[in-house]
């Protein structure tokens, strides 16, 4: 329940961390007037680099609206799926990232270009961003899971008073397409 948001903000946390530092040190050190040091081409993947930390910023800031909302709940809280589906996104662009940075990382080392320590930090930070995307995609899957069995357990515990409750509410009110639930007159 709340645990798994707490889980899901730390991972965001660092999310939020490794996308700053991404760009932070792409622009400072691998991206100087002469050209990118990330790829052998001219600016291409740095610029890719500057992007994917911009949506991945975004997407960050979204998990954790939806922590937040979540939290605001209580106890019975539980994280929406649309949020996995945002993480497990999110993990398919680091993914894409990682690879192309990977990639063009090699024929730049290959290449001898400076800055290799610099180069071979921004792909590290893309394949943790990579991990961190997609830990919570799966931590908002489990807490779906978490979520059907409080489901199923919160069905067991019903009592016969409850279903007769449920009983007297419809004949006392009818269901229409329209109105919805309304009162028999």
């Amino acid at each position: 329940m709340a645990r798994v948001v707490h889980y899901l903000f730390g991972l965001v946390a660092l999310q939020i961390i490794f996308a700053v530092v991404i760009p932070a040190v792409t622009s400072t050190v691998l991206y100087p007037s002469e050209g990118c040091y990330l790829n052998l081409l001219p600016g291409q993947v740095c610029q890719f680099a500057y992007v994917t930390s911009g949506f991945s910023l975004l997407f960050s800031l979204l998990l954790a609206a939806g922590g937040y909302v979540t939290l605001k709940q209580g106890v019975s809280g539980f994280l929406p799926p649309i949020y996995g589906s945002l993480g497990l996104f999110g993990s398919f662009w680091w993914m894409v990232a990682a690879i192309t940075f990977t990639q063009r990382g090699k024929q730049a080392s290959d290449d001898g270009l400076p800055e290799e320590s610099a180069r071979n930090g921004v792909i590290a930070l893309s394949w943790l961003e990579f991990i961190l995307f997609l830990a919570a995609g799966v931590a908002v899957i489990y807490d779906r899971i978490l979520f059907r069995r409080y489901r199923i357990a919160k069905d067991k515990t019903r009592s016969v008073l409850d279903l007769e409750q449920q009983a007297e509410f419809k004949q006392q009110y009818v269901h229409t397409q329209a109105l919805g639930a309304t009162p028999v007159a």
